[in-house]
């Protein structure tokens, strides 16, 4: 008989045990989660400059788009204290008669004015070629397979570049009352003049997509002097929510300036924006999740989440100031 101390089974220690079950219970990332954690990664390790990925932005005209339709297609608006901002159809005419066209809304015309800005810091030029093909410039703005039908991405490209050239953004401040106050209004458009080409069935081919976009100058002159720089990588990550867009850039406009703790509740938050919740705490909640996903990604942001507000906390800039 051989020696019973041998032929024994070598039982696993508890610890092994321990962490078996808990490897066991461990599911493993999904792609889209898998991409995040590469992206993660790969931002510690290489930045926007190396990767040829700033990207810049002028926050107040990109949180200013609305995210969803407008009921009436005519008009947006949003009032802050004593600041309005009314955003007006552009007209075009249709079967004989001037129709609105509508206002501008969603990631499309938010990644529209992020490659604007982009090309104007870049080139300091008011007068912007859109590329070779309708493909090339959809891989510029992010928006990826280019489809045609009614709901595809070419149909709802156009749309949203026709609403947002045509649309007419007014300002307005105000104090006091009709006996004794002032105002003081400003009208901005984004183009003075543009030009579109398309093949829908050749979406690919060179040398039939001529279009360029002719700025208006008071539009450039605001984006050249306040465009605060970002990276492009965060913003291929989040292109599909709209809130998302606009926090990313809000955020890394307040940490470009910030010298001291600040407070931030979500209801001073959502009047900056064009998100459209029936109640503040809805839109806390909204923006909580996504600026959860966009810290993964902007890891040098000290921000901290209280209730009703947030709190931000000096911190170094997504990306540096390269250009005045």
């Amino acid at each position: 008989m051989g020696d019973p101390k041998h032929s024994r089974t070598e039982q696993p220690s508890p610890l092994a045990v321990a962490v078996g079950k808990v490897m066991k219970d461990v599911r493993p990332p999904t792609r889209s989660e898998k991409k995040v954690i590469d992206l993660v990664q790969h931002i510690q390790q290489v930045n926007a400059k190396e990767d040829d990925a700033i990207g810049f932005s002028h926050v107040y005209v990109q949180t200013m788009i609305p995210h969803n339709d407008t009921e009436n297609g005519e008009s947006w608006f949003r009032t802050n204290g004593r600041f309005d901002l009314i955003i007006q159809s552009g007209e075009a005419m249709r079967d004989g008669k001037p129709r609105k066209i509508g206002v501008p809304y969603g990631n499309i015309p938010k990644l529209l004015l992020i490659w604007i800005a982009t090309e104007v810091v870049k080139s300091r030029h008011h007068e912007l070629y859109m590329g070779d093909s309708l493909r090339q410039f959809m891989d510029k703005i992010g928006m990826g397979t280019a489809t045609g039908g009614r709901w595809g991405s070419i149909t709802r490209l156009k749309d949203q570049m026709r609403r947002l050239f045509n649309a007419q953004i007014r300002y307005e401040w105000r104090e006091g009352d009709d006996q004794q106050g002032a105002e003081e209004v400003q009208f901005m458009k984004v183009a003075r003049k543009y030009k579109m080409m398309w093949d829908t069935k050749s979406p690919y081919q060179t040398g039939l997509f001529e279009s360029l976009i002719i700025l208006d100058r008071d539009f450039f002159e605001e984006v050249l002097e306040h465009a605060v720089p970002f990276d492009l990588r965060v913003v291929s990550a989040i292109k599909q929510s709209p809130l998302a867009l606009d926090l990313y850039t809000w955020l890394t406009y307040r940490m470009s300036r910030l010298r001291k703790t600040t407070y931030i509740s979500w209801e001073s938050l959502s009047t900056e924006f064009g998100a459209d919740y029936k109640h503040h705490r809805d839109f806390g909640v909204a923006a909580r999740r996504e600026l959860t996903k966009i810290l993964q990604l902007y890891r040098e942001a000290r921000v901290e989440f209280v209730r009703g507000r947030m709190i931000l906390r000096p911190s170094k800039p997504h990306v540096k100031r390269l250009l005045k």
